[in-house]
């Protein structure tokens, strides 16, 4: 799962810890720091205990983009939000094979007409249909992850 989201394109900024010559002001702003990379550390270490202890460190790393990158239009906004919905596609998917159930069950699908509307209008700008090609990724990656297609790390070491 690590593996999955530190590969995705997404997670360039994440992999390591933040730069103070980068972000002067990140160490006032964000109190507890963490990147994917730490999580890597800490994973293959034995730091974590319980499987909640580790999504809850990857849940740390886009609550700290999104309390420092408060522009909801930046690219590295854009970029948190999809990596974090990346991720809980794949823990719901682990969260479901730990409990033996299917957990995050497909919601009801959308009546024909709003879709339909949805998809006639063109994108207003190159922005615009960058943000949803990569949202279609991210439904696409999500759904890889609910029916078994990706490298489930976690799940060889029974979470």
């Amino acid at each position: 799962m690590l593996a999955e989201l530190s590969a995705s394109a997404d997670a360039q900024p994440f992999r390591r810890p933040v730069s103070p010559l980068q972000a002067p002001d990140y160490a006032r702003v964000v109190a507890t720091p963490m990147d994917l990379g730490t999580v890597r550390a800490r994973l293959t270490g034995g730091v974590y205990t319980r499987p909640e202890q580790f999504a809850r460190d990857v849940r740390l790393v886009f609550s700290n983009s999104r309390l420092y990158n408060t522009d909801k239009r930046s690219r590295i906004y854009s970029m948190t939000v999809r990596l974090s919905s990346l991720f809980e596609a794949l823990w719901a998917r682990v969260e479901g094979s730990r409990s033996g159930g299917r957990s995050g069950e497909r919601p009801a699908a959308r009546s024909a007409g709003r879709s339909a509307a949805r998809s006639s209008r063109a994108p207003r700008s190159r922005s615009a249909r960058r943000t949803r090609r990569a949202a279609r990724r991210t439904r696409r990656a999500a759904r890889a992850a609910r029916n078994g297609q990706c490298c489930l790390t976690l799940q060889s070491r029974n979470y």
